[in-house]
């Protein structure tokens, strides 16, 4: 029905690394759709907001859930060190001690 950047609005999340389009003629006119009408948050251009524009427009958009110790915020500089303290020779060393 709706997705949203940086505002709660249900139990879900989005992730950047999840965001997938079946067609890139889609996702080009989402993002013309969000830029011309001036959809921001924050004063910033987010992605998420594309999504809207494509429901806007009669498509379709599902979401699949994901196991939170699958998932790396790579969002933030602390994100990314965090990941990289983990991710050691292409493979990972995870356990729940580094979460």
């Amino acid at each position: 029905m709706e997705v949203a950047e940086k505002r709660v609005i249900s139990n879900r999340a989005t992730t950047g690394s999840g965001y997938f389009w079946w067609e890139c003629t889609q996702l080009f006119n989402s993002i013309r759709s969000m830029i011309k009408n001036n959809i921001r948050t924050n004063n910033e251009f987010y992605f998420a907001p594309c999504y809207n524009e494509l429901i806007k427009s009669g498509g379709k958009v599902t979401y699949f859930d994901i196991n939170i110790n699958d998932f790396w915020e790579l969002g933030s500089p602390e994100g990314v060190n965090q990941f990289k303290k983990i991710y050691k020779n292409g493979e990972f060393e995870r356990t729940d001690k580094h979460r």
